[in-house]
């Protein structure tokens, strides 16, 4: 639909965001991705970006096919279910969106100290543990069809709005910012060949 970035969302005042690998600190020969080999896995849906699809980036970049690595993969429905299923050994390790499992830690749900991060990446001014790239946050996009004037429209108020202000905290996120580059999501998409770059089905054709 030649869509165009207009702006990026910001949560927790971050613009940015990736997904962390995890386990509990009772599976102490879970330390490296290498280290799950035959192990039960939990994710998010399989089309979620940060419950699964940057993990599975971070599994082929260490030249693992997570789909015949893992004994079990495993997907729910919901990022606070996946990590109380590794928490209560449903699955051995598990991944989810960064600042998830801080934010069940400030809720008194898990103790980060009895959490172990598998293949961890630390990035400046990042306060959230994480296992893989970083990624702008969600977009707001304008298509062809969408009048200038309305993409104008959304920026004023968008732009206006604090992380104070009622709708913001009713979807979750704190400020509106300049569009980022969104060119990693879509080097993503190709590499794990989803979304637009999805290889069609092939119909097979019978003789009668």
């Amino acid at each position: 639909h030649n869509a165009e970035p207009v702006m990026t969302m910001k949560t927790a005042g971050h613009d940015s965001f990736g997904a962390v690998i995890f386990t509990t600190k009772e599976n102490k020969k879970l330390n490296r991705l290498d280290d799950l080999k035959g192990k039960k896995f939990g994710a998010v849906q399989r089309s979620s970006f940060s419950g699964w699809q940057m993990a599975q980036k971070e599994f082929i970049d260490a030249e693992i096919d997570a789909y015949e690595f893992l004994s079990t993969l495993r997907f729910f429905e919901t990022h606070p279910a996946v990590v109380k299923a590794v928490l209560h050994g449903k699955v051995h390790a598990g991944t989810v969106r960064t600042g998830i499992l801080e934010s069940m830690a400030e809720q008194g749900e898990l103790r980060m100290e009895d959490v172990t991060i598998l293949n961890g990446k630390h990035y400046f001014n990042f306060p959230f543990a994480s296992s893989t790239s970083l990624y702008p946050e969600w977009v707001l996009a304008r298509t062809a069809t969408t009048a200038p004037e309305l993409a104008e429209q959304m920026v004023t108020a968008l732009s206006a709005l604090t992380a104070e202000d009622p709708p913001a905290q009713d979807a979750q996120f704190s400020s509106w910012t300049d569009p980022l580059d969104y060119a990693s999501v879509e080097e993503l998409q190709q590499q794990l060949q989803i979304g637009a770059y999805k290889k069609p089905v092939e119909k097979s054709e019978h003789a009668w």
